[in-house]
């Protein structure tokens, strides 16, 4: 038999949700990003999650989202990576010196890293980083100078980057 009864509960449920929705992006149209809401924009967007759902808990447009990224010189993390033809970084991250221990993009793994170590030096076009690429695939790496992003401007506009290391246990990782 046909239950009319959940159906319209149901119908009733997402026409209410739909509304409120709406009501809620209506009321952040036309206004700027508040602190913490950039923050938290940026920090989800460098931990993994999509623009769009970012964009969708916000109740603000992928557009908006994006702008967010683009005038605080987020690196773009993209779905058809190339690791030989990274993306390239925006200017205000790119530098020769980093430290060990810091906080980096890397544009050929197209991850958040750590920088471990500083190495050859003597090469002409400058030196090289070992890193430790953050996330999923977690491992260890050697990457030229201009493949990494400084992410010091965002940690001192108050993102919290996830840099969570696994630990390595008899039967595999775990966090």
């Amino acid at each position: 038999s046909y239950n009319t009864t959940r159906l319209g509960n149901i119908i009733t449920s997402y026409k209410e949700r739909l509304a409120t929705e709406k009501r809620l992006r209506q009321k952040n149209f036309g206004k700027p990003a508040s602190q913490q809401e950039t923050v938290g924009a940026i920090e989800r967007y460098l931990n993994g999650e999509p623009l769009y759902r970012i964009a969708e808990t916000m109740f603000r447009s992928s557009a908006f989202i994006k702008g967010i990224m683009n005038r605080h010189s987020v690196p773009v993390r993209t779905t058809n990576h190339s690791y030989f033809h990274p993306e390239l970084l925006p200017d205000e991250v790119v530098t020769k010196d980093f430290e060990p221990g810091e906080l980096v993009w890397s544009a050929q793994y197209n991850h958040t890293a750590r920088v471990s170590g500083r190495h050859s030096d003597d090469r002409p076009d400058g030196p090289t980083y070992g890193i430790w690429i953050l996330g999923d695939n977690y491992r260890h790496a050697y990457v030229a100078w201009y493949e990494l992003g400084s992410l010091r401007h965002l940690q001192q506009l108050g993102v919290k980057i996830n840099d969570e290391i696994p630990v390595l246990r008899e039967n595999g990782v775990s966090w």
